[in-house]
């Protein structure tokens, strides 16, 4: 698939066929050869899990216009990394995408939102309906493209799931004094689990609806940083400088954004 496709549009056409594998990243903007960058997943889906390969223009080679194929093992895909945006950021320009699709395979809806949107109904849901399910669920938390919605003034989830020494569940429940099994966490394997960012930011005291200047957070879902109306990109700084020192001072835990941002630091 070409690299500049409209990234939903491709979700679609795969869904139309009956197949399995991107559903559950509908409504994300944007083209087709900027997924492979971080790995960009959501709803219990990473589209590494259907990429076999990428091709890519090597600016390191530009004077001979070489263009090589990376497979699937070569790209590093892992939680929201790939070679793209770590060991080997800003040497490639994508240019084509391939997927392989299991006819077999069917949606995985391990995700609570999911399972929350789809609980009784029968028969089971296919990758169509998942898609349109998903983008509900995005257009409920503000997460959708709307012209208008205030709260669609963002670049979507601004800090990544922290992923963390299992132990580090006790610290936090200790910490609060609560039972560590209140925690929301998923296994993550290695001895490691992956914490919920949003849970975090609302123990730290930065709920939906929090205002800083002129930037804030969403009043609609915890982890989208919003422009009130005029704010700066300074200001969208400070309020993420603000979480980020308030998550790590009570629980120890640093947080990673995910947009990247240039002309500015993407790390506090």
């Amino acid at each position: 698939m070409a690299a500049g496709e409209p990234w939903d549009d491709v979700v679609a056409v795969s869904v139309a066929d009956g197949w399995s594998g991107l559903e559950a990243l509908s409504g994300i903007p944007g083209l087709t050869g900027a997924p492979p960058m971080q790995n960009v997943g959501a709803y219990g889906q990473e589209v590494a899990n259907t990429i076999t390969q990428v091709r890519a223009l090597d600016l390191q080679a530009l004077e001979a216009s070489t263009f090589t194929t990376l497979t699937h093992q070569q790209c590093g895909f892992a939680y929201r990394r790939s070679i793209f945006n770590t060991t080997h950021r800003n040497r490639y320009i994508v240019t084509q995408v391939t997927f392989r699709f299991d006819r077999t395979t069917t949606p995985n809806l391990t995700y609570a939102d999911l399972q929350r949107h789809f609980a009784g109904r029968d028969p089971a849901p296919k990758p169509i309906d998942i898609y349109h399910a998903v983008r509900e669920i995005r257009h409920s938390k503000g997460m959708l493209i709307v012209e208008g919605e205030a709260d669609a003034r963002s670049a979507g989830s601004f800090f990544k799931n922290p992923v963390v020494p299992a132990a580090t569940i006790g610290q936090i429940a200790k910490s609060l004094a609560i039972d560590p099994g209140t925690i929301p966490y998923w296994p993550a394997g290695r001895g490691e689990i992956k914490l919920a960012a949003a849970w975090l930011l609302d123990c730290a005291g930065f709920h939906k609806g929090f205002v800083m200047g002129r930037a804030g957070i969403s009043s609609r879902h915890t982890l989208a940083l919003v422009n009130l109306g005029g704010a700066t990109a300074a200001e969208l700084i400070a309020l993420r400088d603000a979480v980020v020192t308030a998550v790590q001072d009570k629980f120890a835990v640093h947080l990673e954004q995910e947009p990247v941002m240039l002309g500015f630091p993407s790390k506090h």
